[in-house]
């Protein structure tokens, strides 16, 4: 007995479909501190030093998923790259 091949499977749905995508390797290292100072007994000064994506990774942004334009399934940008942020906090 012989087996016959199957002719492909046509679906005109599957050609209108846009693919999802999302952003899934995404790589970011955090780091944080912080020091309290005691001014008076009731009263404290706080410092906090914060960093997002400390190693600078590049973290691309989704492909361009509009069909209609020329950059279709092109990545054109990058998610944001090193933030450092400090704070001072007054607390009594």
């Amino acid at each position: 007995m012989m087996m016959e091949m199957q002719p492909p499977i046509r679906s005109t749905s599957a050609l209108t479909k846009v693919p999802r995508t999302s952003i899934s390797n995404t790589a970011s290292f955090r780091l944080g501190s912080l020091k309290s100072i005691p001014v008076t007994e009731k009263m404290r000064v706080q410092f906090r030093a914060e960093a997002f994506n400390v190693l600078n990774r590049v973290n691309f942004a989704n492909p361009n998923n509009n069909r209609s334009s020329p950059t279709f399934g092109v990545i054109t940008s990058a998610v944001d790259p090193r933030v450092l942020q400090m704070a001072l906090k007054f607390m009594f």
